[in-house]
């Protein structure tokens, strides 16, 4: 026998946190654009600006023509 001891190697029972992964923000004129019924383009083009007031005035919304959140909200 020797004069050093040997170390008793601890190992621990915890197990890593897993976290989810981040959810991805679509891009909102795309998602204004699939509730309305329109092409998915992204693009905040004449139809969707048009078709987003029409929106906005008939549910009692501010009137910008911009897929804001209070309109995301509204359109589900």
């Amino acid at each position: 026998m020797g004069i050093f001891k040997k170390k008793k190697v601890i190992k621990s029972k915890a197990k890593a946190k897993v976290t989810a992964p981040k959810k991805v923000v679509a891009d909102p004129v795309a998602t204004a654009q699939k509730a309305l019924g329109l092409p998915e383009t992204g693009q905040l083009d004449y139809t969707t600006e048009t078709r987003l007031k029409k929106f906005q005035m008939v549910n009692g919304l501010a009137i910008t023509g911009e897929a804001d959140a209070e309109t995301l909200k509204k359109l589900g």
